[in-house]
């Protein structure tokens, strides 16, 4: 008589399983389908974030220049100048040689309250033949412009009331600012003619300042 026994192991089916371990298994599937969607929706969020956040660019100030009317070769001073460090009254052209070439000094003066920077032309005898172009870099404003205002001098030991300085005011808001200034003045007198200021033009002078 055959008394062999046929044995085999079978891993048990869900159905051999006890309850308590279908439970665990649930429980823990449940689990890594969270995890997983967590996942998807931070990674989708950070990305929306990234794309929604804007990029904050300065406008180019010669490219600005030459789009408010100054003259390219004349703008391309606006890249070369290095910002004004002072507050206040910033020095444009030719600073201090506002008595010995009348019209050669130009300053702006930076009212931070008004938004604003006043171009003056010191101590002129007769009307100002410069002009003045400016750009806001931050907001956009600009704009080219004569002195056309007179400002009385201070003091009149200089030839008494026969001068002045010539103005204008430039409603630019606050921001970075990028001006030039460039025309005719007065011609300077000298021996040797080194400059275009010997010839009665300004050689064009930028400045770059913060309102």
């Amino acid at each position: 008589m055959d008394m062999t026994v046929s044995t085999s192991t079978q891993a048990p089916t869900s159905s051999t399983r006890p309850p308590g371990a279908r439970r665990s298994i649930r429980r823990r599937a449940g689990l890594l389908l969270t995890v997983v969607a967590t996942a998807a929706a931070t990674a989708f969020g950070a990305a929306g974030t990234a794309q929604a956040a804007p990029a904050t660019t300065q406008i180019d100030p010669v490219q600005g220049l030459i789009a408010a009317g100054v003259p390219a070769q004349v703008a391309r001073q606006a890249a070369v100048v290095k910002p004004a460090s002072a507050d206040g009254v910033v020095p444009i052209a030719h600073p201090g040689r506002q008595f010995s070439f009348p019209g050669t000094e130009v300053d702006a003066v930076v009212d931070p309250e008004q938004g604003s920077v006043t171009v003056v032309q010191r101590w002129l005898s007769g009307p100002s033949g410069l002009s003045v172009g400016w750009i806001n870099l931050d907001n956009g404003r600009s704009g080219v412009t004569g002195l056309s205002d007179v400002v009385p001098v201070p003091d009149d030991i200089h030839y008494g009331s026969a001068y002045a300085d010539h103005a204008a005011t430039l409603v630019t808001g606050g921001g970075h600012l990028a001006l030039v200034v460039w025309g005719q003045i007065p011609g300077w007198t000298g021996l040797i003619p080194l400059a275009p200021e010997y010839f009665g033009i300004m050689t064009p002078s930028a400045a770059l300042l913060r309102v």
